[in-house]
């Protein structure tokens, strides 16, 4: 868990500063290019794995942490998605509810991922 949390941590931080300079010149959509078009081209990465590697599925290869944190990545976008089609006016703490659901999945599924571990 931890190793996975510094490798996250560390090749995250790129695209930290792409985002925060993307929000100073007030381009938001820079900033959802960025986060969703990263995990959709890491996705597409575990794709082409399987469809390269000669004999068994790599997926197949996967420990419930792993799958159980690929999951957990895959609903996070898909709110995000979610509060980009249903954008509303309505705010909680100066961000849209689906913000918020996003900080509440995410560390629900760090906690899920401690007890999968």
């Amino acid at each position: 868990m931890d190793g996975l949390a510094l490798i996250e941590l560390a090749t995250s931080l790129p695209e930290l500063s792409s985002i925060t300079t993307a929000l100073r010149l007030r381009r938001c959509e820079i900033t959802f290019g960025q986060v969703l078009g990263t995990n959709f081209i890491n996705l597409s990465l575990i794709l082409l794995a399987d469809a390269v590697f000669r004999g068994w599925p790599v997926v197949n290869e996967l420990s419930r942490f792993e799958t159980t944190s690929t999951l957990l990545g895959a609903v996070l976008t898909g709110v995000f998605l979610i509060g980009l089609l249903e954008r509303r006016n309505p705010t909680v703490m100066k961000m849209g509810w689906d913000s918020l659901a996003e900080m509440v999945l995410f560390v629900g599924g760090l906690v899920l991922l401690y007890a999968v571990e």
